[in-house]
């Protein structure tokens, strides 16, 4: 990690370490992501599913608080690569439910597996301290990132 020159100034360091954290995590996630063919915006959308067996790609859109025109593009890939179904209502045809096909849901679990393993990584390299201050850290900076 580069170090900044002035760290007297606070407001400098946090910037600076917080893009050094957004930067790494980008980093992990194309890593992971491209190991399994996919890229961060295809998994994001799968791991939207969850426990879901059907949604709507305007439900995908407000969990990922993205345009509906962004997630139909990302399905559009996911759908060529026989990830998700594009499933009609059969009460209402305006209406367009999505499932995960077999193979998509195979992806999503070992994306998630992925995901996990690299979290317990960090866990089991600090002790169980320091992970509790870091968690307590990240909360605390999401609550003042929110107002």
């Amino acid at each position: 990690m580069k170090q900044l020159k002035n760290t007297n100034e606070p407001h400098l360091r946090l910037r600076h370490l917080i893009k050094e954290i957004s930067n790494r995590c980008g980093q992990q996630d194309d890593k992971l992501c491209g190991g399994i063919g996919l890229n961060v915006s295809e998994s994001n959308v799968l791991s939207a599913f969850g426990r879901e067996k059907e949604i709507t790609s305007s439900e995908i859109a407000n969990k990922l608080e993205l345009s509906n025109s962004r997630i139909t593009r990302i399905i559009d890939n996911l759908i060529d690569k026989k990830l998700v179904k594009r499933n009609y209502s059969t009460t209402d045809r305006r209406i367009i439910n999505l499932t995960l096909s077999e193979k998509g849901f195979e992806k999503s679990k070992l994306l998630e597996h992925k995901y996990c393993k690299c979290y317990e990584d960090i866990i089991n390299n600090s002790d169980e301290g320091e992970i509790k201050k870091i968690m307590d850290s990240l909360e605390k900076l999401i609550k003042l990132m929110s107002n």
